[in-house]
């Protein structure tokens, strides 16, 4: 488990740091959401097997049921990406312009701050 890495001299969170800080500002303002586990490596067999069982691939790491106070939408997706060093792949961005079709507000989120920024501009969290 890796929760920070030193790129170009600063130390840089993990994604998976990141999103304990997320998972973590979720619950302690109540706001019902669920994390895909589409991360990490996985053998052929077990990889076939959630597969079947519906993941896919693109899938955001966050969906926010709570309809976001601020807005009309369904839900919210997150797709948390870490401050520096990566990117949305293209099956990322497919689904979540699919989300966004389908009444939901999407956003790439490059680590928690940035997510909590999007969370409380959209009105959660806020009293």
């Amino acid at each position: 488990m890796r929760f920070a890495s030193l790129v170009n001299g600063k130390v840089i969170p993990s994604e998976e740091s990141e999103s304990y800080t997320l998972a973590f500002w979720l619950r302690i303002h109540k706001i019902l959401f669920c994390h895909i586990p589409n991360e990490g490596k996985r053998s052929p067999r077990a990889g076939k097997r959630l597969k079947r069982m519906g993941l896919i691939a693109g899938a955001p790491d966050y969906l926010i049921f709570n309809p976001p106070p601020n807005s009309r939408n369904c839900g919210v997706a997150i797709e948390l990406k870490r401050v520096k060093g990566s990117e949305a792949t293209e099956a990322q961005s497919v689904f979540l312009g699919q989300l966004r079709a389908n009444g939901w507000l999407s956003y790439v989120c490059y680590g928690a701050d940035h997510a909590i920024r999007v969370l409380e501009d959209l009105g959660y969290g806020v009293k």
